[in-house]
């Protein structure tokens, strides 16, 4: 497959990144067909520990 264009955003409260392509198909001749392929991949960023990032209840 041939990537014909991509592009990228930041998942905003997730802490990741999404990354999307385009790509041409081959048929079994070898030839790109006139049909557009859409792929993504999503890397996430390490976040908060579990413990900073959750509320704890207050002792009574």
């Amino acid at each position: 497959m041939t990537i014909i264009g991509s592009s990228s955003r930041f998942v905003a409260g997730r802490n990741a990144m999404q990354t999307i392509y385009w790509r041409a198909v081959k048929n079994a001749k070898g030839e790109e067909q006139p049909k557009l392929v859409k792929t993504n991949k999503t890397f996430s960023y390490p976040g908060k520990s579990q413990e900073t990032s959750t509320k704890s209840e207050p002792k009574r």
